[in-house]
């Protein structure tokens, strides 16, 4: 099959370096830089559609269960965070999981990219027991830059109090916990993720996965959705977090190739459904229309 593409791919482009050698003996100068420019641009075009369309068909990611951080915040200062294992509950909530992704995938082949962290890996281990998935069809890979936000070291919990509340007056994506990371930090490196991620979909020599599951933590799948989508930082701001084993899917448009957020999340104080707008690919997030009229018209700011 890649034979016959890669065959057809390298006679259109000598069809069409003929047709431009042919076109460069009659037209002026501007004339055939337009038609090179113009040939080469539809190439690229073609060319980029071809690799979008051997993207996953969904991407999924699913919230860690229940840890025991979750209950009590007093074990952050004597076990590390990475360290924090599933609850009952939490187990429990990673089978209930493990049974919806497997009706929801079947025993098609999946790619899984989960948080090194334990809690992460206790969910993952748990999820795929319930759902008995063919091991000839899955891949499992550990996935540093998945991990939970890093609050620092062990943390003393009247510490994380007063820093929890001037985060509350800086913004979650902006502010940086001493010794951790800001949310902008974890933006980054989601951001690196994800160059990885659509590279390797992208790649004709690996398997063409029909789903990718990301196992990893509540901030980090929004960072992910904020970052494909293009959300703006108050946006982001506005998301809340989704509940433990949340399910979360984005799903390939058959047109553009591209994915759109077909699970629900909380958004704004009245934790409404998310807006469409922020359901699709955006390549323009800032509205500066509203900024302008605010410099201009002081008072509407």
């Amino acid at each position: 099959r890649y034979v016959v593409i890669v065959g057809g791919a390298v006679s259109a482009a000598a069809g069409l370096s003929l047709a431009v050698l042919a076109v460069s003996r009659y037209a002026t100068t501007e004339t055939y830089h337009e038609i090179v420019w113009g040939v080469f641009g539809k190439v690229a075009k073609w060319y980029k559609r071809m690799k979008r369309s051997r993207r996953a068909h969904r991407i999924i990611l699913i919230r860690h269960g229940e840890s025991e951080g979750n209950v009590d915040s007093s074990i952050y200062e004597t076990v590390p965070d990475c360290n924090l294992q599933l609850t009952a509950k939490g187990r429990e909530q990673a089978r209930e999981a493990g049974m919806q992704l497997g009706h929801l995938i079947g025993n098609d082949l999946t790619c899984f990219y989960i948080s090194p962290y334990m809690r992460a890996q206790q969910t993952l281990t748990i999820m795929l027991q319930a759902a008995n998935f063919d091991p000839k069809k899955i891949m499992v890979r550990l996935e540093p830059r998945l991990r939970e936000q890093d609050f620092g070291n062990l943390q003393c919990r009247h510490s994380m109090k007063g820093y929890k509340e001037e985060r509350e007056k800086v913004g979650t994506f902006w502010f940086r916990f001493r010794e951790g990371e800001s949310g902008a930090d974890v933006y980054d490196r989601v951001t690196l993720f994800m160059e990885t991620l659509l590279r390797e979909l992208h790649d004709w020599t690996r398997p063409r996965w029909k789903n990718v599951v990301l196992v990893c933590h509540g901030l980090t799948m929004r960072l992910f959705i904020m970052r494909y989508l293009n959300w703006s930082v108050d946006d982001f701001c506005r998301v809340w977090n989704p509940p433990n084993c949340a399910i979360i899917v984005l799903e390939k448009c058959p047109i553009t190739n591209g994915y759109i957020l077909v699970s629900d999340l909380e958004y704004g104080d009245d934790r409404e459904n998310l807006p469409n707008r922020m359901r699709h690919e955006n390549q323009w997030n800032f509205d500066h229309g509203k900024i302008c009229n605010s410099l201009t018209n002081p008072d509407e700011c």
